[in-house]
């Protein structure tokens, strides 16, 4: 694939092209349509992004129905995101399902990650004044601020790893201080298949980062 073409997409472009977006194809045809993409065909390269053009369209819409509430700038972003990774990673499309079925999931994941981001940029500050308010007496060693601050840090790096589901259920209960039923109502998952995603998430965050910064 020509390297001007690697995510380098104006916005307004993007969104002019959902105008045009053509009816999802199927499977077969549309890894026919990226291979001879990949093989540097003209004429497959503008039919895959006048295809592509659903990005932006999946983007402002999931935004919209997920609640996720990110402004225009930020969704700008992820759109530019999703192109990015979907040229990187067009060679593994294989045509099993309909190539927007495909693009949607990393619209999916893109703006997840955005919205994950976000909170987490927020949780960070808010315990970050909670650290400052909490300053040590006289005779503390002021290395237990540092050890927490890297400790938070540490944290959030392994909550960035966990699987999408997970780290979804983990935001939402205790981030966002949602309650296990309230999580099932929005998700339409039954309460018993969440409470099964914290635990095991919690798990994998205990065994990486010890009981004492995880709680119970």
């Amino acid at each position: 694939m020509p390297g001007n073409q690697a995510g380098q997409f104006p916005v307004s472009d993007m969104v002019s092209a959902t105008s045009t977006t053509k009816t999802a194809g199927n499977g077969p045809e549309d890894l026919l349509l990226v291979q001879s993409a990949l093989r540097g065909e003209d004429a497959a390269i503008d039919a895959l992004m006048g295809r592509l053009g659903c990005v932006p369209r999946f983007v402002f819409r999931l935004n919209g129905t997920l609640g996720c509430g990110l402004a225009t700038e930020a969704l700008e972003d992820v759109v530019q995101q999703v192109y990015t990774a979907l040229w990187q990673r067009l060679a593994d499309f294989h045509g099993r399902n309909p190539l927007e079925t495909w693009v949607f999931g990393f619209c999916r994941n893109c703006l997840r990650s955005a919205v994950w981001r976000r909170r987490s940029t927020v949780a960070r500050a808010a315990l970050s004044d909670e650290l400052l308010a909490a300053t040590p007496a006289a005779g503390d060693s002021p290395a237990s601020l540092l050890d927490r601050s890297e400790a938070l840090g540490a944290l959030h790096q392994e909550l960035d790893q966990l699987p999408d589901e997970e780290r979804a259920v983990v935001i939402a209960r205790h981030l966002d201080g949602r309650g296990f039923e309230e999580i099932a109502r929005a998700t339409g998952v039954a309460v018993s298949t969440i409470k099964d995603r914290c635990y095991r998430a919690m798990q994998r965050l205990k065994q990486k980062l010890g009981r004492r910064m995880v709680g119970g």
